[in-house]
């Protein structure tokens, strides 16, 4: 399994799908299968890992997999939790189901997920995604994401992108959200097809981030602890030790 953390936004699930799309194998991603029913969650659970055995060689992709896994923990749900999560583990450790499967698990808390299925064998590899490092990624995102919205990017725009936004943490999401907000300013000015600096600046300097910037940080700190080789991490964090890092998430006081 591959395991592929990241703070929301970064484009996991984005990722992840043009690689299914790609691979040439036949691509099983796991929806909700959780029921109100007594047994009928375990029954749908037999179904679902029944039917990727046959399809093997096949790739599972497990969106917000803290979540569909569960965990050891049975508290006011019977039990379910911990039957769900005993035999997703028994599955993922069987030994002979592999070359025949990968599964690839995303989720913004990987510490929320069991260690059990962190461990080699399981979830061994872990490849963490960030937000851009450097103005020349910001500058990348905003021209591969403008050429998908079919918006035309002048210069001075794509100069005021790597100098004013540059130092930013920006994500995918966040670049779409700006072109999209920069195209509507374009449109109510009767300039559908000429999206405008002045546009794109209107649209950074009017917006709110919803998002709250310590449960962002802590994210992005816990699929650095989460990362399985170093060569995966940018730069800022490939000396950092792991106490650091721990002591860093711990004071931001998020509940784990």
């Amino acid at each position: 399994g591959v395991l592929v953390p990241g703070r929301i936004g970064v484009g996991k699930s984005f990722l992840i799908d043009c690689f299914a799309s790609e691979c040439g194998l036949p691509v099983l991603e796991i929806g909700e299968f959780r029921s109100k029913w007594v047994g009928e969650t375990e029954r749908q659970q037999a179904r679902i890992l029944m039917t990727i055995r046959a399809l093997g060689p096949v790739i599972v992709v497990v969106d917000e997999a803290d979540a569909v896994f569960g965990n050891r923990s049975s508290d006011g749900d019977s039990g379910i939790s911990s039957r769900v999560f005993a035999a997703f583990a028994a599955h993922l450790g069987d030994s002979s189901l592999r070359g025949r499967e990968l599964w690839i698990a995303m989720t913004s808390r990987p510490d929320l997920m069991a260690i059990d299925l962190k461990r080699q064998g399981r979830f061994g590899l872990c490849v963490p995604l960030f937000a851009a490092q450097s103005p020349d990624e910001v500058v990348e995102l905003f021209t591969v994401i403008a050429r998908v919205k079919k918006i035309t990017l002048g210069e001075a725009t794509l100069g005021y992108a790597r100098t004013e936004l540059g130092t930013r943490a920006l994500t995918g999401s966040d670049v779409e959200a700006i072109l999209i907000r920069a195209k509507e300013r374009a449109v109510l000015a009767k300039r559908d097809d000429d999206v405008r600096l002045e546009d794109v600046q209107g649209a950074v300097d009017s917006f709110i981030d919803p998002l709250d910037p310590r449960l962002v940080t802590f994210q992005e700190l816990a699929a650095v602890l989460a990362c399985s080789d170093r060569r995966f991490l940018p730069e800022k964090y490939q000396t950092a030790s792991r106490e650091e890092l721990t002591a860093a998430a711990a004071r931001l006081g998020i509940a784990r």
